[in-house]
């Protein structure tokens, strides 16, 4: 179908007027034929114009954000450290306490199985010389006992003086 410039026109015409009603019933701008034409170009350094303008404005807010939590955010005191030195160190000392316990009940045991034997030894040695010593002390009652009856003469003390 070939159409004549008269109906070209008219055509162009009503379209015309049907966008025109279009945009007046939803309130919108008219689409121009200069933004029909808008280079490649344009738009892309216009999309990455918003996004560098969108990073911005985040980087901005992650700043802000990590501002409040920093004010947010207790400050240690001298007494926060030192509670915290010494949880670290009870932990610690619970789990250093004992092995060390068991390495000086170790030591303490060979220690005193050592000191044991000595101690034995030496007893022996006593319980030796006690029955020596009964055995003499019952030989001195003997004598004692067989001498008893008999009398001693001792010298006068008051011979030498005169």
């Amino acid at each position: 179908m070939t159409y004549s410039d008269d109906d070209k026109r008219r055509i162009l015409r009503e379209s015309r007027e049907t966008i025109a009603r279009i945009d007046a019933a939803l309130d919108d701008r008219r689409i121009d034929d200069a933004d029909l034409n808008v280079a490649h170009g344009d738009k892309l350094a216009e999309w990455r114009q918003f996004h560098a303008e969108q990073e911005a404005r985040f980087a901005a807010e992650r700043r802000r954000e990590r501002r409040e939590h920093r004010l947010d955010t207790r400050m240690l005191t001298v007494a926060d450290v030192q509670t915290l030195i010494a949880a670290a160190l009870t932990e610690e000392r619970s789990t250093v306490i004992p092995v060390i316990r068991q390495a000086l009940d170790e030591l303490l045991d060979q220690e005193r199985e050592h000191y044991k034997s000595e101690v034995v030894s030496a007893t022996r040695g006593l319980e030796l010389q006690i029955a020596r010593l009964e055995n003499a002390l019952s030989a001195l009652q003997a004598t004692l006992a067989s001498e008893h009856g008999k009398a001693i003469d001792l010298p006068n003390p008051l011979r030498a003086l005169n």
